[in-house]
C-alpha cells in the first residue's frame, strides 16, 4: 500500500471574483483580498520556497547561486499554474527565499518547483522502476516525442502552447518522474555555480485555516564533496590523486524515494522526506566532528530506498589527477620552540579542495583488489583511494587505495561530505563528517575538534 503523507497546506477560504495573477512578492491583507474577489468560492494557497541550501561561498570562495524558479501548481486532473519566474539578482542559494500565493478551488493539489532549469543538460526519460504505484510509470504510456531540452518540455505544459495535452496534470506527473539526465556541475569565471533544485510536494489538502505560508523546501541534484588535508610531517607530501569508487553519471530531476523512506520518523513523527532532510538538516548542526556526526547520523537514519536512472552503470570519479591538471602540495609542518625542549610543538602545514559535486549515487559493487571477505552487508559501500607522495628521503608514503568511509550509508542528493586527513610522522589519520549543506563552516580535525577514538581510518606508515 501506498505510504503518503497528507499535508495541510495552510490557507484562507474566501469568496473570489476569479483568479489573480500567480505570483506575488508579498501577501495582501485579509480585508483587502474579500474586496477584491467577492463572487466566486475560492482558496488561496500560500508558501514560501527556500533551499535546503548551501553555504554561500566555499573556502576558495565559489558560490552557489539562483537565477530562476520555475512552480507549477496541479490538481488531479490539470494544471492550473506554470510559471517562470526570473531572478534578476542571481542571489545566493543560502540566502534564497521566494513567497507564492495561488487562488484556486478547494481540493488535493501538487506543486512541482525547479530552480535553475537552465543547468539541466539533455534529457533523456528513463521511467522509474520502484513498487511504489505512484511513481511506476511503463515506457510506452510516455508520449512518444518529447524534447530533450527542460525548458523547452516545461513550456510545452502551458495555457499558450500548441501542444494538445497542454493541460494534463497526469501525463505532466509521469513525465516529470520520468526526466533524467547527466549533470554537469560548472563553475563560472566569477567562480558561480548555478546547481539544479527540485521538488514536489503531493497530496496537499487545501482547506479554511489561518493565514500562515507552508514552507516549500527546494533539495539540490547534487551531492558535494571537500577534502581537508593537515600534514605534521617535517617534509611536504603531493597528493597525485583522489578518487571515489563508484557513483553513478545520471540523475533524476525529481528525487525518486521509494515506499521505505518516501516518510521518515523524527522527533516521534512522520515527516514527508524532503521536510525530514530540512529538519536533519537544521539538527546536524549541533553534531560536529568525527563521534558526534557518527552518532548523530546512526540515530537520525538515512534515505536509502531511493532509484537512480542506470544504477548498474558503476564508474570511478576521479577528484584530482595528474591527468586533470589539478595536484596539489600539503606543506610541511613548522616547529614552534618553547622555552623548553617539551614546549616544542608543530604547526602543521594545511590545505583544504575545493567543493566537488556530483551526481547522487548509489552502489552495492565492492572493488576487486578491496579486502571484503568477511563482508555479510548487501547495503551501500562507498571507497576511496589516495595517491600520496612523501617528498622526505627514502620515505614512502602509506598505500590508501579502495578504503571503504564507513560514516557513509548512502549518497542521496543533499549529502555533503567532509573529509578530513591528518598526516604525522608514521602515521596517517582520516575520517568524515556528513555536514549539513548549508553548514559555513566545516568542522574536523584539519581546523577544529579532535581526531576520533578507535578511528577506523588510521594507517600506519614510514
Amino acid at each position: 500500500m501506498t505510504k503518503t503523507l497528507l499535508r495541510q497546506i495552510v490557507t484562507l477560504f474566501l469568496v473570489a471574483m476569479g483568479m489573480t495573477a500567480c505570483v506575488f512578492d508579498h501577501y495582501e491583507d485579509a480585508e483587502d483580498v474579500v474586496a477584491k474577489h467577492e463572487g466566486e468560492e475560492k482558496v488561496v494557497m500560500l508558501f514560501q520556497v527556500n533551499t535546503m541550501a548551501s553555504s554561500s561561498t566555499d573556502e576558495n570562495g565559489v558560490s552557489e547561486k539562483i537565477k530562476s524558479l520555475r512552480i507549477f501548481v496541479l490538481n488531479e486532473d490539470s494544471i492550473e499554474c506554470n510559471r517562470l519566474i526570473q531572478i534578476d539578482s542571481n542571489v545566493d542559494a543560502v540566502d534564497f527565499s521566494y513567497d507564492f500565493q495561488w487562488w484556486t478551488k478547494p481540493g488535493v493539489k501538487q506543486l512541482i518547483v525547479i530552480a535553475n532549469e537552465e543547468s539541466v543538460s539533455e534529457l533523456s526519460y528513463i521511467p522509474v522502476v520502484t513498487d511504489e504505484p505512484d511513481l511506476e510509470e511503463k515506457a510506452e504510456e510516455l508520449p512518444t516525442t518529447l524534447p530533450k531540452n527542460l525548458t523547452e518540455l516545461l513550456n510545452l505544459y502551458s495555457n499558450d502552447s500548441e501542444y494538445p495535452n497542454h493541460w494534463d496534470a497526469k501525463e505532466l506527473k509521469k513525465v516529470m518522474n520520468a526526466i533524467a539526465f547527466e549533470p554537469e556541475y560548472t563553475v563560472n569565471d566569477k567562480k558561480e555555480i548555478f546547481l539544479p533544485y527540485a521538488v514536489s510536494y503531493a497530496d496537499i489538502e487545501v482547506q479554511k485555516a489561518e493565514k500562515k505560508p507552508m514552507p516549500i523546501y527546494l533539495v539540490p541534484v547534487a551531492t558535494k564533496f571537500i577534502f581537508k588535508f593537515s600534514n605534521s610531517r617535517s617534509y611536504p607530501v603531493n597528493i597525485n590523486g583522489i578518487s571515489l569508487a563508484y557513483t553513478n553519471a545520471s540523475s533524476y530531476l525529481l528525487g525518486q524515494v521509494g515506499k521505505d523512506d518516501y516518510t521518515k520518523q523524527y522527533d516521534g513523527k512522520d515527516l514527508y522526506w524532503v521536510d525530514w532532510l530540512a529538519e536533519v538538516s537544521k539538527k546536524s548542526w549541533g553534531s560536529q566532528g568525527f563521534s558526534e556526526n557518527e552518532s548523530f547520523n546512526e540515530s537520525v537514519g538515512w534515505i536509502v530506498d531511493y532509484s537512480v536512472p542506470r544504477p548498474e552503470e558503476s564508474i570511478l570519479t576521479t577528484f584530482v589527477g595528474e591527468e586533470l591538471n589539478n595536484t596539489f602540495t600539503i606543506p610541511e609542518g613548522t616547529k614552534i620552540t618553547g622555552e623548553t625542549e617539551e614546549d616544542e610543538t608543530i604547526e602543521p602545514g594545511t590545505y583544504s579542495t575545493s567543493i566537488f559535486y556530483i551526481p547522487e549515487s548509489i552502489n552495492k559493487t565492492r572493488p576487486d583488489d578491496g579486502d571484503e571477505s568477511d563482508d555479510t552487508d548487501d547495503g551501500q559501500r562507498f571507497y576511496l583511494t589516495l595517491k600520496m607522495e612523501d617528498t622526505a628521503p627514502n620515505v614512502t608514503a602509506p598505500i590508501f587505495e579502495n578504503v571503504v568511509i564507513p560514516n557513509l550509508k548512502a549518497l542521496f542528493r543533499n549529502t555533503y561530505v567532509i573529509i578530513t586527513i591528518n598526516m604525522s610522522e608514521g602515521d596517517m589519520e582520516l575520517y568524515a563528517e556528513i555536514a549539513s549543506w548549508n553548514k559555513k563552516t566545516a568542522h574536523g580535525h584539519v581546523a577544529e575538534g579532535d581526531a576520533p577514538t578507535n578511528n577506523p581510518f588510521k594507517i600506519i606508515g614510514k
